[in-house]
C-alpha cells in the first residue's frame, strides 16, 4: 500500500499551517507533518486509475509483486555475472522497487494540530489531471474497459471457469493453476520416469496428503481446520452423461471422415486429414515434452493477448486466411483427379458418344 498525495491538498495544508500558527504558535512551530490523501491504494491500483482516465485502456495483465522481484533479482544477478556493471543506480530497478514497497504515512498529528483534511480525493485529483494533460487520447478506452460484454474470447471458451482462468481474471487463481499444471508437466515428461511410474507415485503421494489431512485435529492453535465431504469426490450423473455424449459425438465424427476418406473422392478431406496426423506424429516421436511446454505457455498468454489486441489480430488473420485459401485452390487445381471421379468421368463420356 502507498500514500499519493494531491497538489492542491498540499497547498491547503500550508494554509492550515497558517491559520495554527498565527492562532496557537506554540503548539506547532517547529514541528513536522506528513501530508497525504489519507487514502493508500496499491500502487498497480493508482497505475491502473491514471490510464483510465487518460483514455487508455487498463492493463489486464497484472503478474503478483512477488513474481515481480524474483524476476527483479534474477536479472540483476545476470547482469552482476555477465559483466562489471553495477545495477544499484539502474533507474528501473529504482522504479520496481519503488512500485513494490509499501510506503505509507501517519497523519493524524496534521489532522490533530492544524486540523487539515483533504479537500480534493484521490480519484477526483487524477481525473482533473487527467484533463489538462496532453497525452489524453479523444477516443477514450474507459467504457470499453467498464463495460460488462463478454468479449469474443471469452465466449469461445465458454464463459466460466476456465475462461476466468486463462483470462487472468484472478490472479492468485490463474497463477496458482499455472504453477499446479508446470508441476504436472515436469512430474510426467520431465522427471525421467515413465508414465506408469510417475502416475502411480503421485496417487501415492496423494493419498497419504488425505490420509495426513483427515488425522488433523479440528483445531490447530485455534485456527479451524475445513473437513472435506464426501460429496467432494463424487461425479454427478449428469456429469457423467455429458462426459459420454461427447465421447460418443466424436467417436461418430471419427468414424464418419474414415468412411469418406475410404472412399477415395475428396484431396480436400484426405488433406485435411493427413496434415495434422502427420504433424502429430512428428510431434510425438521427437518433442512431445517441448510441445506441450509450448502450449501450455500459449494457452495462459495468448487467449489474453487476443482479447486485448482483438481487431488487429482478427484483420492480419482475415489476410492470411484469404492468401491462404487462394494457395490452397491453386493446390487443388494441379492435383490429379481421384480415381472414382475418373471412372465416372469416362462413363459419361462414353454415354456420349452412344447417344452421338
Amino acid at each position: 500500500m502507498t500514500d499519493f498525495t494531491y497538489v492542491e491538498n498540499v497547498a491547503y495544508a500550508h494554509i492550515c499551517a497558517e491559520k495554527a500558527l498565527s492562532s496557537r504558535g506554540s503548539h506547532v512551530c517547529g514541528k513536522a507533518f506528513f501530508i497525504t490523501n489519507l487514502k493508500p491504494m496499491k500502487f498497480k491500483d493508482f497505475v491502473s486509475l491514471v490510464f483510465q482516465r487518460l483514455g487508455y485502456q487498463r492493463s489486464i495483465i497484472k503478474i503478483p509483486a512477488m513474481v515481480t522481484q524474483y524476476i527483479t533479482l534474477i536479472i540483476k544477478w545476470i547482469i552482476s555475472r555477465m559483466s562489471n556493471w553495477s545495477t544499484e543506480n539502474v533507474p528501473v530497478f529504482d522504479i520496481i522497487e519503488l512500485a513494490l514497497c509499501h510506503r505509507r504515512f501517519n497523519c493524524s498529528a496534521a489532522q490533530k494540530y492544524i486540523g487539515y483534511s483533504p479537500v480534493v480525493s484521490l480519484e477526483e485529483g487524477v481525473a482533473v489531471t487527467a484533463k489538462s494533460s496532453h497525452l489524453t487520447r479523444e477516443s477514450s478506452f474507459s467504457s470499453y474497459s467498464d463495460t460488462d460484454e463478454e468479449s469474443k474470447v471469452h465466449k469461445l471458451l465458454g464463459g466460466g471457469k476456465v475462461a476466468e482462468i486463462l483470462l487472468w481474471r484472478d490472479e492468485q487463481r490463474t497463477f496458482t493453476c499455472f504453477l499446479l499444471l508446470v508441476f504436472i508437466h515436469y512430474w510426467f515428461f520431465l522427471s525421467g520416469r515413465s508414465f506408469l511410474s510417475s502416475l502411480s507415485q503421485l496417487l501415492l503421494m496423494i493419498a497419504v496428503a488425505l490420509w495426513g489431512y483427515s488425522i488433523l485435529p479440528p483445531t490447530i492453535y485455534g485456527i479451524s481446520v475445513p473437513r472435506i465431504s464426501w460429496s467432494f469426490f463424487e461425479i454427478s450423473e449428469v456429469d457423467m452423461r455429458n462426459c459420454f455424449y461427447n465421447v460418443a459425438y466424436m467417436w461418430n465424427r471419427v468414424s464418419h471422415l474414415a468412411r469418406l476418406l475410404s472412399q477415395g473422392e475428396d484431396w480436400h478431406i484426405f488433406l485435411k486429414a493427413a496434415i495434422p496426423l502427420y504433424v502429430l506424429k512428428l510431434v510425438i516421436s521427437d518433442c512431445l515434452a517441448f510441445a506441450l511446454g509450448i502450449a501450455l505457455a500459449l494457452a495462459f498468454t495468448s487467449f489474453l493477448i487476443y482479447e486485448q489486441y482483438e481487431d488487429e489480430i482478427d484483420s492480419t488473420a482475415n489476410v492470411i486466411f484469404s492468401i491462404s485459401k487462394v494457395a490452397f485452390t491453386l493446390l487443388m487445381r494441379r492435383l490429379p483427379l481421384p480415381p472414382a471421379l475418373l471412372h465416372s468421368d469416362s462413363e459419361i463420356r462414353s454415354s456420349r458418344l452412344n447417344i452421338q
